[in-house]
């Protein structure tokens, strides 16, 4: 199973993402805080024996620390939490170093279908043929 996670924020930096949230008509019902201990129980009171962790800030100064943090948190719980690190999608060379920065701990990568107004599978990236 996969869940998204989100690394430890200020009151006031998880005031400002449920409000843009909440702009982009998303219903949360209040600023979230992940708390790996809480996920844990919720995992234990459903049957889950394990999550994949994922989170895909869009850039890389916020998709770092991001992984760094679900890293830990892994490392933390190795019986119950894997992570699909995140990779930039805006710049090949950044991606391509972070993959290599995250290699050997985490168990897959992550990254976001939707960046510049664009989806991976828009059209307009149709000249990467050869790539499917």
């Amino acid at each position: 199973m996969r869940a998204h996670f989100s690394p430890p924020s200020t009151p006031a930096e998880r005031e400002e993402k449920w409000h843009s949230m909440r702009e982009a008509h998303f219903l949360a019902p209040s600023p979230y805080v992940w708390k790996a201990e809480e996920t844990l129980s919720y995992m234990d009171r459903q049957g889950i024996a394990m999550k994949f962790l994922s989170n895909v800030p869009v850039t890389l100064p916020a998709l770092q620390p991001s992984n760094d943090y679900g890293a830990g948190t892994m490392t933390g719980y190795p019986a119950w939490f894997g992570l699909l690190a995140a990779s930039p999608t805006d710049d090949a060379k950044k991606a391509i170093g972070e993959v290599e920065r995250m290699s050997g701990v985490t168990d897959g990568r992550a990254v976001t279908s939707y960046f510049n107004g664009v989806y991976l599978g828009d059209e307009m990236l149709g000249g990467l043929d050869g790539l499917g």
